[in-house]
């Protein structure tokens, strides 16, 4: 049995150190050495778990396996489940009979998952022709084969799915360890699960049909999902106007493509689409008005479940889910009003938190099981706007989460126990996951449990690393919850001006959160640089960490004094658009000094009510209806710089592929170490402005980013524009420069710089610029900037903030929990030159590769 002999916290620690040693406790393996060759009957015979047998073919399993989007569907083949003798499962207290399912047809057989796909051992989705009970879990045709390959124990979902269904989470996913075969060759183990959908045996609420446009039965049934992520069909994603993101599981808005018409049309009626969107922002105006209650007088509680969102809540901070509360994996569904027409009254189907799903990557602390002895992020790891405002702000919600905490510390409590489900599971999971390990191996050769050498040793190891850590989250817990604890969310910071007069005053989150950084009053003859605290005079940065009540008063600087102004600055095209419901536009523009402080640059919307614009720094812009608004930036000089934004609606977007792209010149004279902008017509809008921009000869012209191009030495240069999926729909513009300049170098080092993702999950990296780029013949001082990160589309927003250059060493950060991918991070190397040498830039792309 697991130990449970660890009378106090230190002594806990401190048998981490010896698990090495470890007498193994759960008695003899019927695994095989490592490198011993077995059959598959010999691989299952010992391991006590039921069997899935796929049979598709070894071609069309290897289509499975090639396709990175899932987009192939093997749409043949049978499957066959076998349970062992007197085998119950989780979900029957009769024991299971396997006779009818036994060559299933398969409807269709895909991969499945995101970060998961991109591993060895591979999730699947597997749906049959027809409705079927498998292993008591509930008929239905389809079935998630998850292949938890980041989880060593191959618990974390099955632990986390026992606690949410032990505190009576409605609608949480069933599943139960498999061992998975496939066209007669052992595959690995598995966790065969319920997926999350609208169904009988899934989340049981009424499904939305067409026809079903008026209340009450446009009312529901809805399943959403948390989208921080941009979606190809911007129909399935909306957002608040606070800015949380939802996509449209169930009912589905994407359009369809009518060829006959040229036209796109809704799947779904709109009216659906309408309602759902209307009863979020209403939920969202009752928590943040006024007495938690919309300006209709209507509380919160009658929008939404509270009693859902406080267990929902609690699995995840406790398991301190990497995926929390933000990813897609986070579900929300919103029942149908019943009306009771003789009585006259009706029923509010409200919003609900869950089900639970995908806790693969929880229960692991990166720092270490001591880390939770100490843990500074508290109930705070994870953060979403909704229910953190509800725990500072209603005494009722802290109360009703205090509840909630006494019923899971039983259900863990239950869970550690002598002979409890830990151990239960441990004992049923162990020789699966051996055979597992001599299939497949770890998943991160350098982990901590590398050190092993056979599947017993990782597995009894990994699975007591578990219980300590669930031991000292609770212990943790247990001593932190309390009604000030759950309710310290918030720093209240106070803004004043020089006379010392209160500008506004903004709640900031706690050690996550950054300030809205609100422009200061403007003071001729100065720059406005940062906020002080009035108390210390110690300055606060935009991205600093706010941990406490402060009062914050502006500095400024003379305008004479200022270095790095802002003197040109170039917008990629000449009529950039965005659609509602991304809610933030960031303009591609490129500023000449690269590097210029961004305090002198000051902002404006022409129609504040189509849009808003930061007032400092690269001009983010607040999207708040429809319409044409002019977004224009002003420098020190007086020069101004503009462009005309469209912010469209999702239904007139589409995404649509652009069909041209123009210069708005076709040729440019510069002399050495001149700038020149170059604004590019892509149409017709809206569509995708996806495209490069390459010089003939980076000797003569050099492209600073796709706007901004620079001469670096006499001669004649192409600058060609082209679209990146389909680069014959290109423009071109000649570039003569007349003097030579510098004689800078740069390229890069290696093929690739390789970083395990293992490493980014516990700490930040930082790569040394002699280990990525090659710099010679610069004449002045040396600058670097990023300019550019090309990666999937689903990682760029994270790496953007995840990956920096050090503009005075070229020094690349990857900051702690950057995900696993291919990134190529585009970097400018710039040689200042001197009285005898022009300035002068190269580009250099270094490739990293997170494994």
């Amino acid at each position: 049995m697991l130990r449970k002999n660890l009378t106090t916290i230190t002594t806990m620690v401190l048998m981490i150190a010896v698990v090495a040693a470890a007498v193994l406790l759960y008695g003899t393996s019927a695994a095989y050495a490592a490198g011993t060759e077995k059959t598959t009957e010999e691989i299952l015979a010992d391991n006590g778990l039921p069997v899935v047998y796929i049979n598709i073919g070894d071609e069309e399993f290897e289509k499975v396996n090639e396709s990175d989007d899932h987009s192939y569907k093997c749409e043949s083949g049978t499957v066959t489940v076998t349970v062992p003798e007197g085998y119950k499962g989780d979900y029957s207290e009769d024991v299971l009979d396997d006779s009818g399912l036994k060559n299933l047809e398969i409807e269709y057989f895909r991969g499945r998952g995101n970060s998961t796909w991109s591993t060895d051992k591979k999730p699947y989705k597997l749906k049959l022709k027809e409705k079927t009970d498998l292993l008591g879990m509930g008929a239905d045709k389809t079935w998630a084969l998850l292949a938890n390959r980041y989880d060593v124990t191959m618990l974390h979902n099955r632990i986390a799915l026992y606690m949410a269904n032990s505190l009576g989470l409605k609608y949480t996913p069933k599943g139960l360890p498999v061992d998975l075969v496939v066209n007669g060759k052992y595959h690995g183990s598995y966790f065969l699960a319920q997926d999350v959908k609208i169904g009988e045996t899934r989340v049981a609420i009424d499904e939305l049909e067409k026809n079903h446009t008026t209340a009450p039965k446009v009312t529901g049934g809805y399943l959403l999902a948390m989208w921080p992520y941009y979606k190809e069909a911007p129909e399935n994603v909306f957002a608040t106007e606070r800015g949380l993101r939802f996509g449209m599981e169930e009912p589905q808005f994407d359009p369809e493509f009518d060829e006959e018409t040229q036209q796109w049309k809704e799947q779904a009626p709109k009216e659906q689409r309408d309602y759902i969107i209307d009863y979020m922002q209403k939920t969202e105006d009752a928590i943040f008005g006024e007495d938690l209650k919309d300006q209709d007088g209507v509380p919160y509680t009658d929008y939404m479940d509270t009693d859902s969102a406080a267990r929902y809540w609690w699995v995840e901070i406790f398991c301190k889910n990497s995926d929390a509360l933000t990813s897609p994996s986070t579900y929300l569904y919103k029942e149908r009003d019943k009306t009771d027409e003789a009585r006259n009254v009706t029923e509010k189907g409200k919003l609900y938190w869950g089900p639970l799903w995908d806790m693969d990557l929880s229960m692991e602390e990166f720092g270490g099981p001591e880390q939770v002895l100490d843990d500074d992020d508290g109930f705070n790891f994870q953060y979403l706007e909704w229910l953190d405002y509800l725990r500072a702000h209603d005494p009722s919600y802290r109360a009703k989460l205090i509840q909630c905490w006494n019923e899971l510390d039983a259900v863990i409590g239950d869970i550690l126990k002598d002979g409890g489900v830990l151990e239960k599971m441990v004992q049923e999971q162990r020789n699966s996951y051996i055979d597992d390990f001599d299939r497949w191996g770890l998943e991160n050769e350098t982990g901590i449990y590398s050190k092993y050498s056979t599947g017993e040793e990782v597995y009894d190891a990994a699975t007591e690393d578990l219980w300590i850590w669930l031991t000292l989250r609770k212990r943790w817990m247990k001593k932190h919850v309390s009604d000030d604890a759950l309710a310290d969310i918030y720093a209240e910071v106070t803004l004043k001006d020089e006379s010392g007069a209160v500008i506004d005053t903004v709640e900031v989150v706690k050690k996550i959160g950054f300030m809205p950084y609100p422009a200061a009053p403007e003071k001729k003859g100065y720059v406005f640089t940062t906020w002080k605290r009035e108390d210390t005079g110690k300055t606060v940065g935009r991205y600093d960490d706010i941990n406490e009540n402060m009062t914050l008063v502006p500095v400024y600087v003379k305008e004479s004094d200022v270095k790095k102004k802002a003197k040109t600055i170039a917008f990629e095209v000449y009529d950039p658009w965005a659609e509602l419901s991304s809610k933030v536009f960031e303009p591609s523009l490129t500023v000449d000094p690269y590097d210029f402080n961004g305090f002198t640059v000051r902002w404006y919307s022409s129609d504040p009510e189509v849009a808003e614009v930061d007032e400092y720094g690269e001009g983010i812009v607040r999207l708040k209806k429809t319409g044409k608004t002019t977004i224009t930036a002003k420098v020190l000089s007086g020069k101004t710089f503009s462009y005309v934004l469209t912010v469209y609606d999702a239904m007139e977007t589409h995404s649509r592929e652009p069909e041209y792209i123009k210069a708005g010149t076709s040729t440019i004279n510069l002399k050495v170490g001149q700038t020149a902008c170059i604004r590019w017509l892509i149409g017709p809008q809206p569509c995708k402005i996806d495209y490069d921009c390459e010089s003939s000869n980076d000797k003569v012209v050099e492209d600073i980013s796709r706007s901004m191009i620079k001469a670096i030495s006499a001669g004649k240069a192409t600058l060609e524009a082209f679209i990146q999926n389909n680069e014959s729909i290109s423009a071109k513009v000649t570039v003569i420069v007349t003097k030579y300049a510098n004689t800078l170098k740069a390229k890069a080092k290696s093929k690739a710089v390789k970083v395990r993702a293992k490493t980014l999950k516990k700490k930040t990296v930082r790569i040394t610029r002699k280990k990525a780029v090659k710099v010679t013949g610069a004449v002045g001082k040396v600058s670097y900037k990023r300019v550019k990160i090309t990666c999937k589309k689903k990682l760029k927003k994270a790496a953007k903030k995840k990956i920096k250059v050090n503009a005075k060493t070229g020094k690349i950060t990857l900051k702690k929990g950057l995900k696993k991918g291919v990134y190529k991070v585009k970097i400018r190397v710039r040689a200042a030159g001197n009285a005898k040498y022009k300035a002068a830039a190269k580009n250099v792309s270094v490739k990293i590769v997170v494994k």
